[in-house]
């Protein structure tokens, strides 16, 4: 393990709440083990070890994800993907593997959610080209790469492409899932903040999943 995460799990370990933890576990359905730390301890712990011991460089962000995701404890896969975060003005075109590779193991929503946004979604803004890797993870077998593709524009805002917005939903219209159904509704809900009528007129003229409507029409009529 590299010795900047070692340190880190030392440290959480040592500031572990073990009664908090299997609530934390039940919470994620018990796919990974915690150390009992919420969000408010946690980034305590964090900022005190990156005091002590400074940021993780680019150079080592992607062995430091490998290490960590390799542990059993959500609270390191959290500190993992907050490496995007903090080096996205470092990000590469490379990186989208790195991406993957995060999306695709130790997969559950908490940490998809955030990586697509602030990961590929960061990617694509610095890497135009990439977005054909999006439409590509738009209808990939695997629900979390499609999830990623669906949400990656959440925080585009006015500069989203609604055209893929839009198509990434009619390509995945009849997909059962319902963390795809849930991530189009939010999609098309953030999106309609910014013009709610091209929202509204497209769920009134394609047939979407019900929980996907509901969702994308929750704040407007």
């Amino acid at each position: 393990m590299h010795i900047y995460l070692k340190n880190l799990a030392k440290a959480y370990k040592e500031n572990a709440v073990i009664k908090d933890a299997p609530a934390m576990e039940a919470y994620m359905k018990n796919h990974f083990k915690f150390y009992g730390l919420k969000s408010p301890l946690r980034n305590e712990i964090t900022k005190s070890h990156m005091l002590q011991y400074g940021k993780v460089s680019y150079e080592d962000m992607e062995q430091v994800v490998f290490d960590a995701y390799a542990q059993p404890y959500r609270e390191l896969h959290y500190f993992a993907m907050t490496l995007l975060e903090t080096h996205k003005k470092n990000l590469q075109e490379k990186d989208i593997e790195l991406v993957k590779y995060m999306v695709l193991n130790n997969s559950w929503w908490d940490t998809v959610d955030y990586i697509a946004t602030r990961g590929a979604g960061e990617l694509i803004k610095k890497y135009p080209s990439l977005i054909e890797v999006m439409d590509e993870w738009s209808t990939h077998e695997n629900m979390w790469l499609r999830r990623i593709a669906i949400l990656h524009q959440m925080k585009y805002k006015s500069k989203t492409d609604t055209k893929r917005l839009f198509s990434y939903c009619i390509k995945n219209a009849k997909d059962k899932e319902f963390f795809i159904q849930k991530a189009m509704g939010w999609a098309l809900r953030e999106y309609a903040y910014v013009d709610a009528n091209a929202v509204l007129d497209f769920v009134a003229n394609h047939t979407l999943p019900n929980l996907t409507v509901r969702e994308a029409k929750k704040h407007f009529k």
